[in-house]
């Protein structure tokens, strides 16, 4: 078949191609201002590095408030807290079973209660006052009759001594008549019968004083024995009274008229409970012991005799007052008593006691008490408190203000013994020298400063000087390790 001429041309001839859109095609004029704008550029860069740096500008001083470095007293001490208790205390209990019948009363009349004193034993009285008393009617007629069983032993005891004596006389008038009748008896004017009845009259007057001394020493045996019944019964019915064993201060009264007492009413598993559940409370407030539990590794600083500072707990929870307070604050001066050898397996703690007799008004009996303990002192040391130190890798160091125009420099520090707010400085660091307190922390070793304030130390520890009446120097009562 053949094709027409219009089919060929329309086989043969290309379709046209469309032109190509005008922003994908880089024109030469774009890469013209490219290269012009990286010439600029690099000629800015090339003035930048041959152009003479700028001037300087003068850092402003710090504004400081400096100390001078002071000299005084610096003591390691140890903080800890525990429970207040009189030395000497007794926990009273009848030691009969009964019903209370008597509650002593004060000697104004009034309730026997806490805060009462009482009277122990004076002048040769064996008991002191009466505090309390059960029924004791069952022991009052024991005591009666002993008290008649020992009196008719008595009784028995004088009539054997009679009838000893009324022997002794008959002995003394039978040999009277034996010497008598031997005379006779020589002269021809008695018979051997007559001498020999003599002679057993004497034999039998000596044996009648045998009788009689044995029977006088079985008396003066019952004597004894009535005498230890009646001691007896007395124990007995005195266990149905509580009195005051020594002079104190009732700290707890636990029963009234009507109840009833007696030993299996005390819970003795704790002092606490013995405290809340005996009957009558008696403590000394002339001397009280702390007990305090400290932390093994830390137990080796502590020794007999150091000196401790005892105050209610709550006056150091927040906190420590300035040293200014501290006259004003309840505070009581005592002695290390006792440390133990032993360490408590569950708390790993050791048990220490800490005595005194000063300041005791301010103090009772269960009270919770901090302790400050002091363990080391340093006399006229050169002394950097808190306020000047900083601490950064490790390291302590302070600013010292020097020169002039005035700079801060930096000093690493050498430190001695150690408290929580002040420490010895063994180096580095002159007494005298004003350390910066306030703007340390913005301060760089040579940084120009202006000294806004210098204060004066108020140095912990510094006078030193013991308070009237106490046997140690007052301490801050915030200080603790």
């Amino acid at each position: 078949m053949g094709s027409s001429p219009e089919q060929v041309d329309a086989v043969a001839t290309p379709a046209p191609v469309a032109p190509r859109p005008f922003y994908r095609r880089p024109s030469l004029w774009f890469v013209v201002v490219v290269l012009a704008v990286l010439a600029v550029l690099a000629v800015g860069r090339i003035e930048d590095a041959t152009a003479p740096p700028p001037e300087p500008v003068a850092k402003a001083p710090t504004a400081v408030e400096v100390m001078p470095i002071p000299k005084g007293i610096v003591r390691s001490v140890l903080r800890a807290e525990g429970t207040l208790r009189a030395v000497r205390r007794e926990f009273l209990t009848f030691e009969q079973t009964g019903r209370v019948v008597e509650v002593a009363r004060d000697d104004e009349g009034g309730e026997l209660r806490p805060g009462v004193r009482v009277r122990g034993p004076s002048g040769g009285e064996p008991t002191g006052q009466l505090l309390a008393r059960i029924d004791d009617r069952d022991q009052s007629e024991n005591v009666t009759f002993s008290q008649v069983s020992v009196a008719q032993s008595q009784q028995d005891v004088q009539a054997q001594s009679a009838a000893l004596q009324q022997a002794r006389s008959d002995l003394a008038l039978a040999e009277a008549q034996l010497r008598r009748t031997e005379e006779l008896y020589q002269n021809g004017d008695a018979s051997m019968a007559q001498l020999e009845q003599s002679r057993a009259a004497v034999n039998a007057a000596q044996a009648g004083i045998r009788v009689k001394q044995a029977s006088l020493e079985a008396s003066r045996a019952g004597v004894q024995g009535a005498q230890a019944k009646l001691g007896q019964a007395q124990v007995q019915a005195s266990r149905t009274a509580l009195h005051a064993p020594f002079d104190g201060v009732i700290a707890a009264v636990n029963i009234r008229p009507g109840d009833y007492s007696g030993p299996g009413y005390v819970d003795r598993s704790s002092e606490d409970r013995q405290l809340a559940t005996a009957p009558v409370v008696l403590v000394d407030p002339t001397e009280f012991e702390a007990t305090l539990d400290i932390p093994a590794f830390e137990a080796g600083r502590i020794k007999p005799g150091q000196t401790a500072v005892i105050m209610d707990a709550r006056t150091t929870l927040s906190a420590p007052p300035p040293e200014a307070e501290l006259s004003q604050m309840p505070v009581s001066f005592g002695k290390v008593f006792s440390v133990a050898q032993a360490i408590d397996a569950t708390s790993r703690t050791v048990r220490v006691s800490v005595r005194t007799r000063h300041g005791v008004d301010a103090l009772r009996h269960g009270q919770f008490v901090s302790v400050i303990l002091i363990t080391d002192e340093r006399q006229d040391a050169v002394v950097v408190t808190e306020e000047a130190m900083l601490h950064r890798d490790g390291q302590v160091f302070a600013f010292v203000v020097e020169g002039s125009p005035p700079v801060a420099r930096r000093r690493a520090l050498e430190l001695g013994l150690e408290s929580v707010r002040s420490a010895e400085v063994l180096s580095r660091l002159k007494a005298g020298e004003l350390a910066v307190t306030v703007g340390r922390h913005r301060l760089t070793d040579g940084a120009p400063v202006i000294i806004a304030r210098q204060v004066e130390p108020t140095l912990r520890f510094q006078q030193g000087q013991p308070t009237p009446g106490s046997p140690a120097p007052a301490v801050a009562p915030g200080e603790r390790r």
